[in-house]
């Protein structure tokens, strides 16, 4: 955000002083959430110091020094993600590398479409796509499951809106070797 004096004759020797409030209460260390101070012409806030879906009114109060003070307040919505909808995986239980597992989503909803669909597999500590984009369902083989817990696979679903704020499920099948 930027203050700009539209009628002064000189912008030198001007104060600043930005505040923000969440819910109409002061959030008491602004200067904690910007890397640019609240004392200059600029302020910028630091997105993940911002919590989603809240209502924010940002206010700024400009003298020169002995002075009246202008001030200008503007109001701020933070994007929520996406509503969580449901995910299922079929069929439950398969052999690995040979069964064709489908993944399908439906109900997600957020009013930033499109929504973007990135389809995972957590094996070993490490995640691996199966497929990503705007079908809300996929359809793969899959590697055998943990041995040490039953074969349990983990899949991981993270649904996107278009402003790139995400919400992410897991599910579990259970992925044998087959003999």
């Amino acid at each position: 955000m930027r203050a700009v004096c539209t009628d002064c004759v000189r912008t030198s020797g001007l104060l600043y002083k930005w505040q923000l409030f969440k819910r109409k209460i002061f959030v008491e260390n602004p200067a904690g959430n910007t890397p640019s101070g609240v004392t200059g012409v600029f302020l910028t806030v630091v997105s993940s110091k911002l919590s989603p879906g809240e209502n924010y009114r940002l206010y700024v109060s400009v003298r020169k020094n002995g002075g009246k003070a202008g001030n200008a307040t503007i109001d701020l919505e933070t994007n929520k993600p996406p509503v969580t909808g449901q995910c299922s995986v079929d069929p439950v239980t398969g052999d690995a590398m040979k069964t064709q597992f489908k993944i399908k989503c439906q109900g997600w909803s957020d009013p930033d479409l499109p929504l973007t669909y990135k389809f995972m597999y957590k094996k070993d500590g490490d995640v691996t796509s199966i497929s990503s984009g705007p079908l809300p369902s996929a359809r793969s083989v899959l590697p055998v499951g943990d041995p040490a817990n039953d074969n349990k696979l983990y899949l991981l679903v993270r649904v996107t809106d278009s402003l790139g704020l995400s919400n992410q499920i897991t599910l579990q099948t259970k992925v044998d070797l087959k003999h």
